[in-house]
């Protein structure tokens, strides 16, 4: 039990370390890469931050998937409004797609 709270603790600061580089770098609409567990824990991060969500991109689109907000699919990225990226995936598969998306690797932030 007490694993699984410092593995907590210790990504809600690196999730709070990474918000923090996005805004010195002066970023102010971001994106989720990815839906589980720990875009969850970034998203409630988020509150009181001047980060606006634009959305969240998974390999399915869905309207409303997110805590309210709409999950774009990987091929909507070129549409969408965005400073900065927050990968909440580990897997080096999502990073090697990024990559080959030739999605800005300045603005994607990874955990």
């Amino acid at each position: 039990m007490q694993s699984s709270i410092d593995y907590f603790r210790d990504l809600r600061k690196k999730i709070d370390t990474t918000y923090r580089q996005m805004i010195d770098s002066g970023a102010h609409n971001i994106l989720i890469w990815g839906d589980g567990e720990v875009a969850e824990l970034s998203y409630i991060s988020l509150r009181g931050l001047p980060l606006n969500l634009v959305g969240v991109i998974d390999g399915k689109a869905r309207q409303h998937g997110f805590f309210g907000h709409h999950i774009y699919s990987f091929k909507d990225i070129d549409n969408l409004n965005y400073d900065a990226i927050l990968l909440t995936s580990f897997n080096q598969k999502e990073i090697e797609r990024i990559r080959e998306m030739g999605i800005d690797e300045s603005k994607v932030y990874s955990l």
